[in-house]
């Protein structure tokens, strides 16, 4: 019973830590800017990748990119290993991408790289 109860306080103390910091801490107004460009560069992505690719890209970018940037939209701050990973994300998925529509001939853009590099100038 002493373990459960441990348990649960060290639960509590650390949704408790997250709401807080969520309270505390807004993102500015370069940093929402940014998620919205993250935002929309993964959204180019996912219409590349259903275009190119099968589910990978597609789930890597839904699972670990969007996510967070529609976590800053919303106002909620996030630490820079959440960020980090999001942008590692989208990047990963833009590299397939262009790799298999190359693959099959098709012409890709470099406006995405440029986004991608401003994302991870981003700091939290």
């Amino acid at each position: 019973m002493k373990k459960f109860i441990a348990i649960l306080i060290v639960a509590l103390m650390f949704t408790a830590c997250t709401s807080i910091n969520n309270f505390l801490c807004k993102p500015t107004d370069a940093q929402t800017a940014q998620a919205n460009v993250g935002l929309a560069v993964a959204q180019t992505v996912l219409v590349a990748a259903a275009s190119y690719t099968g589910s990978g890209v597609v789930a890597l970018v839904s699972a670990q990119a969007i996510p967070v940037f529609q976590k800053v939209i919303k106002g909620y701050c996030v630490v820079q290993a959440e960020w980090d990973a999001a942008v590692e994300a989208l990047t990963a998925a833009n590299t397939q991408t262009k790799s298999l529509a190359k693959a099959k001939a098709f012409g890709t853009g470099t406006a995405i790289d440029a986004d991608i590099i401003g994302l991870q100038g981003v700091k939290w």
